[in-house]
């Protein structure tokens, strides 16, 4: 037996069915699929689980992930001595184990001490942190996402409502003056007597100047006009009598 001898064992080697060929290639005319239907179209998904609930809608689900990660990479101020170097930059921290990555952001907290006037560049840094290594005389340098230097951000300012008085807003009673309703009163009733003594007082010079014509005299006055109908009223009737 040598190479050229060699056989693989019967039944380990089948030959590969070829379909689409016809129905002389003894796979029938519509390939082994069948007639129509969701099998024969080729449309079921590898993930199908025959119209039950499927794995990824039957797992709990918690949180999510957002689109822009803007998490930071934390540094204590006590663990700024292990970089062995009083100029911490993110290569350095990343080259020293503290950090992953020197290309995420980095963010300085306060825990511990500094041992040092350090010169920190960071994208981040938390109040504590920023009291302790500047009481120690060391300097902060911001840096933005890229890498690069920027200014020192400026506080946020807070937004705080003035409180609102709420005024009482009921009138104050204001004092009556004296005698005041009984003097509209009294002129109320003065301007009725002078109504009434006007009244009285029409078709007199009519009855007058018409003698012995009462009646007609009266008439003469009604119709008569404020400038002296009364009278040619008067007149009228005495002529007729």
């Amino acid at each position: 037996m040598n190479l050229g001898n060699l056989r693989p064992k019967k039944g380990a080697i089948k030959k590969r069915k070829r379909i689409g060929r016809g129905p002389g290639s003894g796979h029938g005319k519509t390939s082994t699929r069948g007639h129509k239907g969701q099998k024969a179209r080729n449309t079921v998904h590898p993930w199908f689980e025959g119209g039950q609930m499927p794995l990824q809608r039957r797992v709990p689900k918690r949180g999510f992930n957002p689109l822009v990660d803007n998490s930071y990479q934390v540094v204590n101020v006590g663990d700024l001595a292990r970089c062995g170097d009083t100029s911490i930059t993110p290569l350095l921290l990343a080259d020293k184990g503290l950090v992953r990555s020197a290309d995420r952001p980095i963010k300085v907290l306060g825990d511990g001490e500094a041992a040092g006037a350090y010169e920190v560049r960071a994208h981040a840094y938390s109040k504590s942190a920023k009291e302790k290594i500047e009481a120690k005389g060391g300097k902060l340098i911001w840096l933005n996402a890229a890498g690069a230097e920027i200014a020192p951000p400026k506080p946020k300012k807070i937004y705080r409502p003035k409180p609102v008085v709420v005024e009482d807003e009921t009138p104050t009673p204001k004092a009556k003056a004296k005698g005041k309703g009984k003097a509209k009163d009294g002129t109320k009733a003065g301007a009725a007597d002078a109504g009434k003594s006007k009244d009285k007082t029409k078709g007199a010079p009519g009855a007058a100047a018409g003698g012995g014509s009462g009646a007609k005299g009266s008439k003469g006055t009604k119709g008569g006009d404020a400038k002296g109908g009364g009278a040619k009223g008067g007149a009228k009737g005495s002529k007729k009598a």
